[in-house]
C-alpha cells in the first residue's frame, strides 16, 4: 500500500515541537498567563451554579488549616462522604469560640460549587462565619475549589469518561462536577501537562537505548497498531515503538481516518510517521523492527528505507513469531472440529511448545529452523530422526514411554495432511515468512500494552484527536512506570503466587503476583495543574494533533437540518 509523502511530512512537522530537546529543557518552565476569558470560563463553569467570589476566612471567622497528608512532596487529601443533612446539623449552633447561639436556618445560606460546598452562617447574636468542604486554589476572584480541579484532572488520569463518572454520582446523589467545567479543565491545562510529561519521560527513555546503542548493543524495536473498532470503519489507529531491550515505550502517536484513503492504511502510516520522528529528532534509526506479518508494513519499511541517505544505516524488518503460531494454531482449531481429524485435538498444545522451541533454539540459522518446524508432524507420528537434515537430525527429548494418554497419529492421515499444510500456509507463505523471524522476536509485551490502552482509550466511547493522543500518553505513563516491578511477597518473605483457572475451564496454572503499580506520576501530574491554577499561568506546551491536515477524502456538504428532516420523513412515509 503506498503511503502518500505529503501526508507524512505534514503530520511530522504536527510532531515537531520546532524546538531541538536542548532548547525544550532550558524552556522547561516556559509559562504563559491565563487570560480573564479563560479564568472566567474555568471559575463559572465549575457547576451549574455560579460560584462564590469571596474567600474561606473573613475578620471575623476562625480560620481552619489544611494539613494534607504527602507522600514524596505531592499533597494526598483524606476526604469522607458525609450526608448533607448530617452536616448542616453541625451548623445548627454557632461555630465562634465562646459563643454557641443557635443558628436560624433561614440565617443559613448553602452554595454548591461542583462537587464542593460552602456553608455561610450567621447566628442569634450576629457572628458570621464561612466554612467550605475543599480548599480553595488561586487568589481573589481566581480562586477555584481543589477537589473541583482534581476531579477533572484524575477523570483523564484514571482512564475514566466524564459521562460514567456523572452518572455515578448522580446516582449516589453526590455533587459532581459539571461536564462544562471537565471540558475546560481538559482543554486549558489537562491536554497540556499530560504532554508536557510524557515528552520529557519520552526523551529520558530514549536517552537510555541511545547509551545502549553507544555501548555496541543494536536497538531492537517492536511496533504494533491498535484500532479504536473492528472492521474497516475503524477511525483512529494507535501505533506504539517498544524498546525489547528496556521494555519501555518510546512513542505513541495515534492516526485519523481523514488523513488516508482507508482505514487499514492508518497503520502503515503511523509506525512511518514515528519512524521519521525518531530519526529526525532524536537521531535514533534502529536496528531491527519487529512487525506483524503485514505486507503493507512492509511495503512501508521498504520504502522508508529507500528514502533514508546512502550512508545511513537500514532498519531490518523482522516478523512477529506469535503472530505467525497463532495463524497456524487457528487452522488447526478449525480443522480438529471435524470427525477425521479430532484426533490432532490433544495434540494442539504440544505443537504449539514445538514450533515456540524451533524458534527459540534456531536464532540466526533459517535452514534449521525450517528443519524442525517440518519436523512436528514427524514427531506427532512417532518418527523422531531425521537422517536427511544437515542440522536438526533427531528430536531433541529423551525415549518416551510406551504408556502414553496421547495416541500416535498415522503419518497417511487426513490430520497429518492438515498440519502440514497448516505450517506451510497458502502457496507456502508461512514457510516463506520465516526467514524474517529468525531473530526471535515478537510482540508480546505491546499487546499486553494494548491492553492497558483499553482502559485509558475504552472503545466505547469516542474521543477528539487531541483526547485520544492524550489518553495514550497516559498509558504510555502508566506502562513506563510499572514494567520493573518485582515479585511481591508475603509478610514472612516467601514469593507470592496466585492459582487461576484457564479461560476453557479445563486446568489451572501458576501466575506471578507483582507488586502494587506505582501510580504516583498521577498525583505528579495534578500537582503540576494545581501549580499553574495557583500562579495563574500553564506552560507553553503545544499538543500536537492531525485536525489541522487536510482530509484526503472526497467531502460532503452540511445539508440544511430542516431539509434533511423533511427529506428523512417523507422516506418513512413510503
Amino acid at each position: 500500500m503506498e503511503v502518500e509523502e505529503s501526508t507524512i511530512s505534514s503530520s511530522y512537522e504536527l510532531l515537531d515541537s520546532g524546538q531541538s530537546e536542548e532548547e525544550l529543557e532550558d524552556d522547561m518552565y516556559a509559562t504563559e498567563e491565563m487570560t480573564d476569558e479563560e479564568w472566567s470560563q474555568l471559575s463559572s463553569s465549575q457547576s451549574e451554579y455560579f460560584p462564590s467570589q469571596n474567600s474561606n476566612v473573613t475578620e471575623d471567622s476562625e480560620e481552619y488549616e489544611f494539613t494534607p497528608k504527602t507522600q514524596e512532596g505531592v499533597s494526598i487529601p483524606s476526604r469522607v462522604i458525609v450526608d448533607k443533612d448530617l452536616l448542616l446539623m453541625l451548623f445548627s449552633t454557632c461555630q465562634i469560640p465562646g459563643c454557641g447561639s443557635l443558628v436560624d436556618k433561614d440565617d443559613l445560606k448553602i452554595k454548591v460549587e461542583g462537587a464542593a460546598v460552602s456553608i455561610e452562617a450567621t447566628c442569634v447574636k450576629s457572628h458570621q462565619y464561612k466554612w467550605s468542604s475543599s480548599p480553595k486554589v488561586g487568589e481573589h476572584r481566581r480562586q477555584m475549589f481543589r477537589v473541583n480541579i482534581e476531579l477533572a484532572s484524575y477523570v483523564v488520569l484514571c482512564g475514566l469518561d466524564i459521562s460514567q463518572v456523572v452518572d455515578y454520582f448522580c446516582h449516589l446523589s453526590i455533587e459532581c462536577i459539571s461536564q462544562r467545567f471537565f471540558f475546560y479543565m481538559q482543554r486549558s491545562l489537562v491536554h497540556r501537562m499530560v504532554w508536557f510529561t510524557w515528552r520529557f519521560s519520552q526523551k529520558k527513555e530514549i536517552d537510555i537505548v541511545k547509551d545502549l546503542k553507544e555501548s555496541g548493543s543494536k536497538i531492537a524495536i517492536a511496533g504494533d497498531g491498535r484500532f479504536d473498532s473492528r472492521g474497516f470503519s475503524a477511525y483512529y489507529c494507535t501505533y506504539s515503538l517498544q524498546s525489547l531491550a528496556t521494555k519501555k515505550i518510546l512513542s505513541t502517536w495515534v492516526a485519523s481516518k481523514h488523513v488516508v484513503k482507508s482505514s487499514s492504511a492508518m497503520e502503515p502510516y503511523a509506525a512511518k510517521t514515528l519512524l521519521k520522528n525518531l530519526d529526525e529528532e532524536f537521531n535514533l534509526t534502529p536496528d531491527t523492527l519487529t512487525t506483524d506479518r503485514s505486507t503493507t508494513m512492509k511495503s512501508m519499511i521498504s520504502e522508508f528505507n529507500e528514502d533514508l541517505p546512502d550512508n545511513h544505516p537500514k532498519i531490518a524488518h523482522t516478523f512477529d513469531i506469535w503472530h505467525w503460531i497463532k495463524s497456524v494454531l487457528k487452522v488447526l482449531w478449525e480443522a480438529v472440529k471435524t470427525k477425521a481429524c479430532e484426533g490432532l485435538n490433544e495434540w494442539i498444545p504440544s505443537i504449539q511448545n514445538q514450533i515456540w522451541w524451533a524458534f527459540s533454539s534456531s536464532i540466526g540459522n533459517l535452514e534449521m529452523l525450517k528443519e524442525k518446524i517440518n519436523s512436528i508432524p514427524d514427531h506427532l507420528t512417532n518418527k523422531h530422526v531425521f537422517p536427511s537434515n544437515k542440522h536438526h537430525l533427531r528430536c531433541a527429548h529423551t525415549d518416551l514411554d510406551s504408556d502414553r494418554s496421547k495416541a500416535w497419529l498415522d503419518p497417511e492421515s487426513k490430520a497429518i495432511a492438515k498440519l502440514r499444510a497448516a505450517l506451510n500456509g497458502p502457496n507456502g507463505s508461512r514457510m516463506a515468512d520465516l526467514a524474517m523471524m529468525t531473530n526471535f522476536t515478537h510482540t508480546g509485551l505491546l499487546e499486553n500494552y494494548h491492553s492497558l490502552l483499553n482502559k485509558y482509550c475504552s472503545k466505547e466511547f469516542f474521543y477528539t484527536h487531541i483526547s485520544m493522543q492524550t489518553r495514550t500518553c497516559c498509558a504510555a505513563l502508566d506502562y513506563n512506570c510499572n514494567t520493573a516491578r518485582e515479585q511481591a511477597l508475603t509478610a514472612s518473605g516467601v514469593p507470592r503466587f496466585d492459582l487461576v483457572k484457564a479461560r476453557h475451564g479445563r486446568k489451572y496454572y501458576i501466575k506471578v503476583v507483582k507488586d502494587e503499580k506505582d501510580q504516583s506520576w498521577r498525583d505528579k501530574i495534578v500537582n503540576l495543574i494545581i501549580q499553574c491554577v495557583q500562579t495563574g499561568v500553564k506552560p507553553d506546551v503545544w499538543v500536537p494533533t492531525l485536525d489541522q491536515v487536510p482530509s484526503v477524502r472526497p467531502l460532503v456538504t452540511r445539508p440544511v437540518k430542516g431539509e434533511a428532516i423533511r427529506l428523512h420523513q417523507s422516506r418513512m412515509l413510503l
